[in-house]
């Protein structure tokens, strides 16, 4: 199951065209393959952290 999960994401991702796409992907297959209430994203751009 968490295999396939994974695999979804990724095919999903490879279709994501802008960060609000990618995010939702992100946080919505963490949240399912770890049982977790919630995520948090970070992207880092050279010095600064995004949250």
């Amino acid at each position: 199951m968490r295999t396939e999960r994974l695999v979804t994401a990724v095919q999903e991702l490879s279709l994501a065209r802008d960060w609000d796409t990618v995010m939702r992907i992100v946080r919505i297959a963490a949240r399912q393959l770890t049982g977790a209430d919630g995520a948090t994203f970070v992207l880092r751009d050279k010095d600064k952290l995004l949250y």
